[in-house]
């Protein structure tokens, strides 16, 4: 078995596609402080000895600032990533000390707060028709089932194998499978996207295959982590915003914006929904939106697929 991970560059911007890339830091994946951080995290198979001959490079592209990962894992290494190395097992390891009641119960009402914004953003489009939705990089499809839960025509679509074997519902491993299963090639009210573009390697493309997908005036939602302010490795908190294995692509709120743009998408505000018995809950919702011109923006964001 090969024991030397092979990498290669990305030599374009992800978002315009443009040239003229600045380093912002670079450094080696054999040296502290990212060798440490690999070796204390929760793998199946662990890919120091596979990855510390390497090196990562994070750059912005001049044209417009989207920043990015030039140098990651080649495919069949990116496919180890996610098979072999975050397996099922890692991952429940990664879990284990997370998945408190309470937060199993946020991320719950978070779901459906979402499933309930796009029943009512999508009711004119729909017709009375059940909500047609596809979670892309699914997971274990648990967003999947609880849209389903709600009458919706939801699909999910995860191309690691764990993620397949263990999903909550069926899914399908790749855009392909999952055109090639429908009945009628009838287009999506709604696509979801929650913490996928930072690992994907072309997630313009991503997004545009998805638009493809969708009906004019159908909503998605797109969810990364925010690396505003972040532009080299030094801390655990840097690591795993732009971790240079996994979380290859950095965004903020306006390069998510801008992407989704370049992508069919524009903004568009999410209807106002609630999923709690606590007044204090419902005001402070009332009141993030009454003031949202004045709040910074989130990397938390819906979109319309433009006509």
């Amino acid at each position: 078995m090969e024991t030397r991970a092979e990498f290669v560059d990305r030599k374009e911007c992800i978002a315009c596609r443009g040239s003229e890339l600045r380093t912002l830091s670079e450094g080696s994946l054999g040296a502290d402080p990212v060798r440490s951080i690999l070796l204390g995290e929760a793998w199946g198979e662990n890919p120091v000895p596979f990855v510390e001959h390497g090196s990562w490079r994070y750059v912005e592209c001049a044209a417009c600032q989207q920043r990015f990962h030039a140098r990651i894992l080649a495919p069949e290494w990116m496919d180890r990533l996610y098979g072999e190395w975050e397996s099922q097992e890692a991952m429940e390891a990664f879990l284990a000390d997370r998945a408190t009641p309470a937060w199993k119960q946020a991320h719950a009402e978070v779901a459906v707060g979402h499933v309930l914004r796009l029943l009512k953003m999508t009711q004119t489009l729909r017709g009375g028709e059940a909500l047609r939705l596809l979670d892309f990089g699914c997971g274990w499809a648990e967003f999947v089932a609880q849209a389903v839960a709600f009458g919706a025509d939801a699909r999910g679509v995860d191309f690691a194998p764990d993620r397949q074997a263990y999903a909550k519902v069926p899914i399908y491993g790749a855009l392909d499978e999952w055109d090639a299963a429908q009945d009628g090639g009838q287009r999506l009210h709604a696509a979801t996207v929650f913490q996928v573009l930072e690992h994907l390697v072309d997630p313009r493309a991503v997004l545009e295959q998805l638009a493809e997908r969708m009906m004019p005036g159908a909503i998605l939602i797109a969810e990364v982590p925010d690396t505003s302010g972040v532009r080299d490795i030094q801390t655990r908190e840097d690591f795993f915003a732009i971790a240079p294995l996994g979380h290859i692509n950095g965004f903020t709120p306006a390069s998510l914006r801008s992407i989704a743009d370049r992508a069919g998408f524009a903004t568009v505000t999410p209807a106002a929904t609630w999923v709690t018995t606590q007044w204090t809950k419902v005001a402070k919702v009332i009141g993030r939106r009454a003031l949202a011109p004045l709040l910074r923006p989130t990397t938390n964001q819906y979109f319309v697929r433009r006509a």
